[in-house]
């Protein structure tokens, strides 16, 4: 069975007015993360989701123009082609409470205020690889359940 160790911890904030998932994008680049996980919270003023049907097998966008909490953030990095490829999902609430979930898009929310932490595992060979039963791109795991 193999496994993987965590390296470092990252805890960050984004500046206000960054796009959210190229601010992270970018934190992962600076500190040359390869392979980790990412979680977080705050506040964005709109941002941009894609959720997958199952039975259609496509993605349908949302966008929501309207300031929302990130209640939750999380996802994972892997590299493609020597640079890191950040996976996050994110659930967002509106002020009245109504929540959103999905993948982010990139290039399309503009944050209030952001921490994000990272942390870095210490082996660097993860792929995403294709699941053909879901039909759908997943990360290798040690150990399958």
């Amino acid at each position: 069975m193999s496994s993987y160790t965590l390296h470092r911890t990252l805890v960050l904030s984004l500046q206000q007015g960054t796009d959210l998932y190229d601010g992270i994008t970018r934190i992962l680049s600076d500190h040359s993360v390869q392979l980790g996980r990412i979680t977080g919270v705050g506040a964005v003023r709109n941002a941009a989701i894609v959720c997958y049907d199952t039975s259609t097998g496509k993605y349908e966008e949302i966008t929501l123009d309207q300031p929302m909490e990130v209640t939750t953030l999380g996802g994972n990095v892997r590299t493609s082609q020597g640079k890191p490829i950040a996976h996050i999902h994110v659930m967002l609430s509106d002020a009245q409470g109504h929540t959103r979930g999905g993948r982010l898009l990139p290039g399309r929310s503009s944050v209030v205020s952001c921490e994000i932490i990272v942390e870095e595992f210490h082996e660097t060979t993860g792929v995403r690889e294709s699941d053909p039963a879901a039909a759908l791109r997943r990360s290798p795991v040690p150990e399958t359940l």
